[in-house]
């Protein structure tokens, strides 16, 4: 094998967002670009055009409920909430009445018709001041995304891809994880995410080592690259030296080593004064308050019931169906 010259290697800095330190090799997503020549259609055409916007949205329909069913499986069935999000948006009876009304009233094509609806939308997600609700945002545009690629008959599927696959991308989505199958990514780069977004969640949820906040990513860091990712600093290795490879596999080691003493250590906790420390959980599943109690925590002190809102409201909603 031919040994990478020390002066190729460069150091990136981000931020850190799921821990983890992984060597493996960049694969770029490319970011999703539908072409579609048909801005307006005809008045004798708009129902066969409704009806290629319904078969859009019972498609996504069936593609979200397939991730989902994977996601039960692979993060647990507390954590699939996450699709349902995208469900709620794609069956929101004011986004779908938005759209069709544009097919009906103003004779856009079903494309041109959810770009401009999903903008609108995204617009006001952009203007909200909650981190939470921004990172909704990009939830939308997935969805967006799925209906046009579906209208305009995209392939998703991936050819060959490398063993420790990393994604490197602007930006990644419930969608690329999904078709990129979770057991086969090993880490995450990206330009843009945050600590709220799902994306980060899941990679948090099935150790996948995750970097964020990259400017210029794509024009430094190429498919086919070797490329280390340090999830608990927010550094990226492209083309790391051996030196700086064997550094890395020493951290782990020694962490791997001193993992079981730390989970071992439940409590309770002083300063080294002797005043009590009391921790309590941030969490949003039951899973997570039985993990945070076997490790010492007295209870729970902020639990996120937005999620089971989601979860219980998309229930609800298939359940009427």
């Amino acid at each position: 094998m031919k040994r990478v010259p020390e002066s190729s290697s460069s150091r990136l800095c981000g931020i850190p967002l799921s821990p983890g330190i992984i060597v493996g090799t960049a694969y770029h997503v490319e970011p999703f670009t539908p072409s579609f020549y048909r801005l307006r259609i005809s008045r004798v055409e708009v129902d066969q055009e409704l009806r290629r916007f319904e078969e859009a949205v019972a498609q996504s329909r069936r593609q979200l409920t397939s991730i989902k069913q994977r996601l039960e499986a692979q993060i647990g069935r507390e954590r699939s909430y996450i699709a349902d999000v995208q469900l709620l948006i794609l069956e929101d009876k004011r986004f779908r009445t938005e759209i069709e009304e544009r097919i009906v009233r103003q004779l856009c094509s079903p494309e041109r018709a959810i770009r401009e609806a999903a903008e609108e939308w995204l617009s006001s997600f952009r203007s909200l001041q909650d981190p939470f609700f921004q990172e909704r945002g990009s939830e939308l545009k997935d969805v967006e995304e799925r209906l046009l690629a579906n209208l305009t008959e995209v392939n998703g599927k991936n050819g060959h891809l490398p063993e420790a696959l990393i994604l490197v991308a602007p930006e990644v989505t419930l969608s690329v994880l999904a078709d990129y199958q979770l057991e086969r990514i090993k880490g995450l780069v990206v330009t843009k995410a945050g600590a709220a977004s799902h994306v980060t969640i899941i990679a948090r949820s099935y150790q996948i080592p995750m970097v964020s906040g990259i400017e210029n990513l794509t024009d430094q860091v190429h498919t086919g690259d070797t490329i280390l990712v340090d999830g608990c600093e927010g550094v990226v290795y492209r083309n790391p030296s051996r030196r700086e490879t064997r550094r890395y596999q020493s951290c782990v080691e020694k962490k791997q080593q001193t993992a079981a003493t730390e989970d071992a250590d439940t409590g309770p906790f002083t300063t080294i004064d002797g005043r009590a420390i009391h921790l309590y959980l941030n969490t949003e599943t039951e899973s997570e308050v039985d993990s945070g109690l076997r490790q010492g925590a007295e209870g729970v002190g902020l639990f996120r019931s937005e999620f089971m809102f989601v979860k219980n409201t998309a229930t609800n909603l298939r359940a009427s169906d």
